[in-house]
């Protein structure tokens, strides 16, 4: 059980055990090995997140279709023009992005 003490975390004996585990080992790539299976579950979920936050969002205007043409007057040619106008920065921005880590590599792409 984990229990907190004026701010300080109290370590469970399996706890401090694994810690001791990790710090016992010598190997860069192993280390990091053995820290990535600790937090494994974590990044899944993080990434799950991600891409259903990013479904969501895209997919989002399409629900909303019938409530948009009524509310705004489009009929259904403009909402699709409307709709290729909100993807029409996928089809540019990969081959700008392709290009700058082409020439600069990948430490100055990760800036953009």
């Amino acid at each position: 059980i984990n229990a907190e003490y004026m701010g300080y975390q109290i370590m469970t004996e399996n706890e401090k055990k694994e810690m001791v585990y990790i710090d016992a080992i010598k190997d860069p790539i192993e280390r990091h090995s053995a820290l990535m299976k600790k937090f494994r579950f974590f990044f899944l979920g993080v990434i799950i997140f991600i891409e259903f936050g990013r479904y969501f969002c895209q997919e989002l205007p399409s629900a909303l279709q019938k409530k948009l043409q009524k509310t705004y007057g489009v009929d259904e040619t403009m909402y699709g023009v409307f709709q290729a106008l909100y993807n029409m920065p996928n089809l540019v921005v990969p081959l700008i992005t392709g290009y700058v880590l082409d020439r600069f590599g990948r430490p100055f792409g990760l800036l953009l």
